[in-house]
């Protein structure tokens, strides 16, 4: 009996003789022989050609599928990514006049009555503004620091602070 020169190149931990090649079939195709380390041949002479790495078409096609999802995964985060940072660069122009908006107050007034808390113009003041002393009276637990005044002045309008 010849053994083939492959053989030589894989170790195993056993070795799992079967009566039929039918059995070894079974064994090798649910990778028995992979989960237990073991070579898996029947008395009748399977395998004919010794292959412990059995792949069949399904399976390369659902992983040629798989890795085709992920690289286009990949490519679609990387676009957005992209298109995120290009983004910014657009300037985006203010789609309403101001002579709109004003209209669009006056009609809302029409309707519901005056409004009571817009927001006055913010000020603008090259000098240093004198800190009542009051302040250092209260303690708070938290602070919040707003970029603009408008912002804070609508937290105020809004009653945040209480």
């Amino acid at each position: 009996m010849q053994i083939n020169s492959e053989v030589t190149a894989y170790s195993f931990d056993r070795l799992i003789v079967c009566e039929t090649a039918e059995i070894a079939q079974f064994l090798i195709a649910n990778n028995f022989h992979f989960e237990h380390n073991c070579a898996v041949l029947s008395i009748d002479g399977y395998p004919q050609n010794i292959w412990f790495f059995k792949f069949s078409t399904v399976t390369n096609t659902a992983f040629f599928l798989f890795l085709l999802g992920i690289g286009l995964g990949i490519f679609l985060i990387y676009f957005g990514m992209r298109q995120l940072s290009v983004q910014h660069k657009i300037p985006q122009p203010f789609k309403f006049k101001q002579s709109e908006i004003t209209q669009w107050l006056r009609r809302w007034e029409e309707i519901n009555g005056e409004v009571t808390n817009v927001l006055p113009p913010s000020r603008e003041m090259s000098e240093p503004i004198q800190i009542n002393s009051e302040v250092t009276a209260y303690s708070f637990d938290r602070v919040i620091v707003c970029d603009t005044a408008e912002i804070a002045q609508f937290l105020i309008a809004n009653n945040f602070h209480f």
